[in-house]
């Protein structure tokens, strides 16, 4: 019975082991030109999206740089405009006493 049973388990293997492989294809040279123009398709697809990437985010990067500097320099403006108006505050408190 035990023998039984192993011969069966190892019929099973050897029958699923072939059903189970991918049938073989030799390599058409046409197959290979074809993947090959892919490939170099893709590589130039990559190539002009990492540009144009590259110079969409250069352009971000300058425009967010305008307004920083803009909204910095508008800060400084008011700062030194409120200051002056605080010397003159002072200096008006300072007259009436």
């Amino acid at each position: 019975m035990r023998l039984h049973r192993t011969c069966i388990f190892l019929f099973m293997n050897i029958v699923l082991a072939k059903v189970a492989r991918e049938p073989y294809c030799p390599p058409c040279p046409s197959c290979e030109e074809r993947l090959l123009e892919r490939v170099i398709r893709n590589e130039l697809a990559m190539e002009n999206l990492q540009k144009e990437t590259g110079i969409k985010l250069n352009n971000a990067i300058k425009t967010a740089m305008e307004n920083i500097s803009n909204a910095v320099s508008e800060m400084t403006q008011k700062a030194t405009m409120t200051g002056l108006q605080l010397k003159k505050e002072n200096e008006i408190l300072k007259g009436m006493f």
